[in-house]
């Protein structure tokens, strides 16, 4: 028996039943659809790029150097780059850029601050090299690389500067300030003792060789440093490692291991057995070597002075007489690698600027933080485990910045930096809590804020750095990135930490006395002092012979002076005689002007504006007072007209050769005033005095000795 079906025909509601609410949408909807679709039809037909550029031309049609013809290009504008593969489209949007129009109006998006068009040419960089972001997109947030995946977004304000690096020597790129700062900071702070990274110096020889710790200095001193290294010098350069109590004393601990193995010699004096006028007269001593040498031109003393080695200001707090002079007379035995120069002193010299320093570089509230260390290391002595600390110094990366007898760090123990600036986002550890933008600046500017925030078991320490060093060291590890191909590079990095000394006896002294620390060999070294890569033409043999017997100040302007080495004749003519014949420049002209013309040329040039002569003169360059005994005519004349192959920071004056012989004839009239045979009277001349501008200063910092 068949089943029945029974179908119903649908019953459309009728139009005038629909509800009023329903056609409303219905109609916004269908307007909706139709904007969108004609907003598609337009941008398909004049998309963001070509409306930017119309705007840009429609400016400057009227000016110089309009981009563009009439109308939309049928290409979008782009700079290709081969070498570095980029294909930059930025010009389509930014169509003004380097262009003025009419009663200099700029288009829109046509600003560039600064000189960098002038200095760099777009067509063979293009703009993302320095900028980055995405070159070939051509809407505003893909192009600026503000879009999921992409892992160069656009840098902004000072960040620009961590691209220079490509390109740079970021230690010495001119116009990034940060980079540079940022540089000069990872370098002091030794970041490359913890991570992989380009540039890096010697792992292990950053701070002293930890055997001699012990014997040095106290184990109070010693527990007071691991805790907060900030409390004991204003500008640490070791980091703060967030060791609680018991770390730092199992770590004392260990170290006085080492202790027995690495005996410290007794300097031999007693100062408890000598007289108060005998005490007093070393304390003068001791001052008076102490002011000579220029020990402020490398120490600071509570904070005034040079950074190139450890502020003096406490140095009496933390090593005893003989701990001092056995520095004095070997610092490299206690520090390998250390920028500190071998002084020539005799033993009883060593001993009086030991005691000056034992004497004078205390700071008795610090007296009362030792103290406090001292009875809190001892209440942690019993549970103090060397072992523990040996351990824990292996974890926190220790011996990549010290060595250790029978102890090396095989592996760096922070990531590796070599590519950091170009390291994916999603590999970056943001914390489970992480609040903000999830972006590499974001994440790294925390990370140097708060190192360990995340995690208890990160091992980063801490920096305690100011707000605009963190910026600048920001820069610095943004920078981090694949360098430019060799055609594309400015200049190359010159690694500071491994100067070439010449060989022979000549490489063994300026090894001893540290010259690259301060100078270079055309460019090969420190920028802190004259580069000597051609000093045998430069300087006469007599004055280099004098200089470095009895340094004086010849820039007035230098914050590091050249020290007081106390040299043998023999040290002294082995010096002198390597830099006048090995160190020279050939081509130099000869030198057959009028002196009467150059003195003209000098005041027509308003050269004393920069120079003193005499009593007058300004302190920017060189004192010229006694320069006809000091430099050759030959070099004065090559300087004026090459100023910058010379590395001399002052401007190209001298228009023809004639006029630099002039001013070079002048100049070598100017010499160094000697007694008269009539007994102490200075000859006359037209240089001034040594006491009136840049002779030698010994005696009078030899008079000026301290009283205890």
């Amino acid at each position: 028996m068949g089943r029945e079906v029974t179908t119903h025909d649908s019953n459309p509601i009728p139009p005038d039943e629909v509800p009023l609410r329903q056609r409303i949408v219905f109609a916004l909807s269908s307007l909706a659809l139709l904007a969108a679709f004609a907003a598609w039809i337009a941008d398909e037909v004049r998309p963001e790029w070509a409306r930017h550029y119309l705007a840009a031309r429609a400016l400057l049609s009227e000016g110089a150097g309009a981009p563009g013809s009439e109308g939309v290009p049928t290409i979008v504008p782009q700079v290709y780059v081969p070498e570095l593969e980029a294909v930059d489209r930025c010009i389509a949007c930014h169509a003004g850029i380097g262009h003025a129009g009419a009663a200099g109006a700029r288009a829109p998006l046509g600003d560039h601050p600064g000189p960098m068009l002038q200095l760099h040419e777009q067509a063979e960089i293009g703009c993302t090299a320095c900028h980055d972001g995405q070159g070939r997109a051509t809407t505003t947030q893909a192009a600026h690389g503000e879009v999921a995946h992409w892992e160069a977004p656009l840098l902004r304000g000072t960040l620009v500067q961590a691209s220079c690096a490509r390109c740079h020597n970021p230690a010495t790129v001119p116009r990034a300030p940060a980079l540079r700062r940022g540089t000069e900071i990872m370098a002091r702070r030794a970041c490359f003792g913890c991570h992989v990274m380009p540039g890096e110096g010697v792992r292990g020889a950053v701070g002293p060789d930890l055997s001699f710790v012990a014997s040095r200095t106290s184990s109070p001193w010693l527990f007071a440093w691991l805790k907060s290294p900030a409390k004991v010098l204003a500008v640490p350069r070791m980091a703060d490692f967030l060791l609680s109590d018991q770390e730092a004393a199992d770590i004392v601990a260990y170290l006085e291991t080492f202790a027995p193995g690495h005996p410290l010699e007794d300097s031999g004096f007693d100062p408890s057995s000598a007289s108060d006028d005998a005490l007093d007269a070393l304390y003068d001593k001791g001052a008076s070597i102490y002011r000579v040498s220029r020990c402020i031109s490398c120490h600071a003393v509570n904070g005034t002075g040079g950074t190139v080695g450890v502020d003096h200001g406490r140095i009496g707090n933390k090593l005893g007489l003989s701990a001092l002079v056995a520095w004095i007379e070997h610092p490299e035995r206690f520090h390998p690698g250390t920028r500190m120069p071998l002084f020539r002193l005799a033993r009883e010299e060593r001993i009086a600027v030991a005691f000056y320093l034992s004497e004078e570089m205390k700071d008795p509230d610090f007296e009362t933080l030792l103290d406090s260390a001292g009875k809190e290391l001892e209440r942690l002595r019993p549970a103090a485990d060397p072992e523990r600390g040996r351990k824990r110094m292996h974890a926190l990366g220790c011996f990549g910045c010290h060595k250790l007898q029978g102890q090396q760090q095989t592996q760096p123990v922070g990531a590796d930096l070599s590519l950091f600036g170009e390291k994916p986002v999603e590999r970056l550890p943001f914390a489970p809590d992480w609040q903000g933008h999830r972006t590499r600046e974001a994440w790294t500017r925390a990370k140097l804020k708060d190192p360990r925030s995340g995690s208890d078991a990160l091992l980063m320490p801490r920096f305690d750095l100011p707000e605009e060093d963190l910026e600048a060291l920001l820069v610095a590890v943004l920078s981090l990135t694949r360098r430019a191909p060799p055609g594309k590079r400015a200049d190359d990095p010159v690694d500071p930490a491994q100067p070439r000394y010449p060989a022979g006896r000549t490489g063994e002294l300026m090894r001893e006395l540290r010259c690259l620390t301060c100078h270079a060999f055309d460019g090969e070294g420190a920028a802190f002092a004259p580069d000597l890569g051609a000093e045998g033409s430069r300087v006469k043999l007599p004055w280099l012979r004098d200089f470095l017997r009895e340094p004086y100040e010849i820039r007035p302007t230098l914050v590091m002076r050249m020290p007081r080495f106390y040299l043998q004749d023999s040290e002294i003519d082995t010096l002198a005689g390597y830099l006048h014949l090995a160190r020279v420049r050939d081509g130099l002209p000869r030198v057959d002007g009028a002196p009467e013309r150059g003195e003209a040329l000098y005041s027509e040039h308003r050269c004393a504006g920069c120079h003193i002569l005499g009593t007058h003169g300004g302190a920017v360059g060189p004192n010229l007072s006694e320069v006809g005994s000091r430099l050759e005519p030959s070099w004065m004349a090559w300087q004026l007209l090459h100023p910058g192959l010379a590395r001399a920071t002052e401007p190209q004056l001298a228009r023809t050769d004639a006029e630099a012989a002039d001013i070079a004839a002048f100049l070598s009239t100017l010499l160094a005033r000697k007694p008269s045979d009539g007994g102490g009277e200075r000859a006359e001349g037209r240089g001034g005095s040594a006491s009136e501008g840049g002779g030698s200063p010994l005696e009078g910092e030899a008079a000026a000795g301290g009283s205890r």
